[in-house]
């Protein structure tokens, strides 16, 4: 669903890393979160509502990574498929969920959407030439994309029943 992408430690940090899990062994590990509490937060989730212009603007992203004339274009071989835009929809309302929201809004696809289609776009050769990498083009593509209402959004009305809504 994500490609969370990690640098490697500094030495020093390497150091310390190594240091303290040798002796974890003896450690007693508290639980903060058991079974039935994620299960029960995935399901919140996924009964979380989101408005028309939350659904319309992941798909006009992952549509950016396949259509359109921007900059970017001409260096992907292979755009986002359908999935990315659902991936992008439950991340988003798993972002809003942590912030206690009870529904997403475009922000929260805007924050989630390098993590969900980094991994999905395949960019060709002359991306390689230019020494452009997928985290360029994912950029171009949520700053291209525009998230405003659009006539074919639902009213100002629904979204606010979706957000008086008790899902969490």
């Amino acid at each position: 669903m994500f490609s969370l992408w990690m640098q490697y430690p500094d030495r020093n940090e390497e150091r310390r890393i190594v240091a303290e899990t040798s002796r974890i062994l003896g450690e007693q590990v508290d639980t903060v979160f058991d079974r039935d509490a994620l299960l029960s937060s995935a399901e919140a989730i996924k009964r979380m509502p989101a408005s028309d212009q939350v659904v319309n603007y992941a798909v006009d992203l992952v549509r950016g990574t396949r259509e359109g004339g921007g900059d970017w274009r001409h260096y992907i071989e292979w755009g986002a498929g359908p999935r990315a835009r659902q991936c992008l929809v439950h991340g988003a309302k798993a972002l809003a969920a942590m912030e206690g929201l009870p529904v997403p809004g475009c922000v929260h696809v805007r924050r989630i959407a390098p993590a969900v289609l980094r991994h999905r776009i395949v960019l060709n050769y002359a991306a390689a030439a230019d020494e452009v990498h997928v985290n360029d083009v994912v950029s171009q593509v949520i700053n291209a994309v525009d998230d405003t209402p659009r006539a074919d959004d639902r009213s100002e009305e629904h979204t606010s029943e979706l957000q008086s809504r008790a899902y969490l």
